[in-house]
Order: C-alpha cells, then sequence, then structure tokens
C-alpha cells in the first residue's frame, strides 16, 4: 500500500498487475506468485497484514 498524496496520508491500492496489490486485493494469483518468490512477497505480506483493509 502506498500514500496516493503524501500530505493528505490518503492510502491507496498499489497496481491490480503486480504481486503487492495482487495482495492487497486477496487474489489468489497473488498467493500463487508469493509462494514461488517468497523473499520478494514477504514485505508485502506484512505490510498487508500491518494495514488490513477488510
Amino acid at each position: 500500500m502506498s500514500y496516493h498524496d503524501e500530505t493528505s496520508r490518503t492510502l491507496s491500492y498499489a497496481s491490480h498487475d503486480c504481486l503487492e496489490g495482487l495482495l492487497q486485493r486477496g487474489r489468489g494469483l497473488g498467493a500463487i506468485r508469493a509462494h514461488q518468490d517468497a523473499d520478494e512477497a514477504a514485505a508485502f505480506v506484512y505490510d498487508g497484514i500491518r494495514r488490513d483493509w477488510n
């Protein structure tokens, strides 16, 4: 998740076609990609847990 505007601190989703965005949206493809490259996905998974959007 990234801040859409640093001054307002409004959070926005990452792009829907990147690993971070897939994980944020709870897509199954995000889980598959995270499993395939756990090192890359670790930071995104922890960030998603810290900032649960649901």
